[in-house]
């Protein structure tokens, strides 16, 4: 469910992750809750959940299987700008995962940002689970890149 409302918002308003956002609202629910009433444990599981670090990068193992191939090849790609999206089912799962190699400094954040929206339109609800749940890490990991910085710890 975090991942998905993660996702959705993402690609909705191109701005601060919602769940940068909650964490920042239930932890102050949960200071002005300390001294009337403690939070319900659903509160507590989800602020321990939007509070956590993860990080959804991943790195292109130097073996040469073709999976670490074609991620390498996608991961050109995104960095020339020159994806093309009408692929087979693999081919885009190595392709969502390529994005998942990038730095903030690599990533070019309006294709990025157009890329994963056109992704997350045509593909999303194909109901492929794997895909589905390779575009929610990628979309994590580029909110993550462009908006933690705008967070307070």
């Amino acid at each position: 469910i975090l991942t998905f409302s993660c996702a959705v918002y993402f690609l909705r308003l191109f701005a601060m992750s919602i769940s940068f956002r909650l964490i920042n609202i239930l932890t102050q629910i949960k200071e002005m809750s300390n001294s009337k009433r403690s939070i319900t444990p659903a509160q507590g599981r989800l602020l321990d959940r939007l509070s956590d670090s993860r990080d959804f990068s991943i790195t292109i193992p130097a073996i040469g299987s073709r999976a670490a191939k074609q991620k390498a090849y996608y991961r050109q790609q995104l960095l020339n700008k020159t994806v093309d999206i009408n692929l087979s089912h693999i081919e885009l799962r190595y392709l969502v995962q390529s994005f998942r190699t990038l730095t903030k400094k690599e990533l070019n954040k309006k294709y990025a940002l157009e890329l994963l929206k056109q992704l997350f339109e045509t593909y999303y609800t194909q109901r492929t689970p794997d895909l589905s749940g390779e575009l929610r890490y990628s979309i994590c990991h580029v909110d993550i890149l462009l908006n933690k910085d705008k967070i307070k710890e």
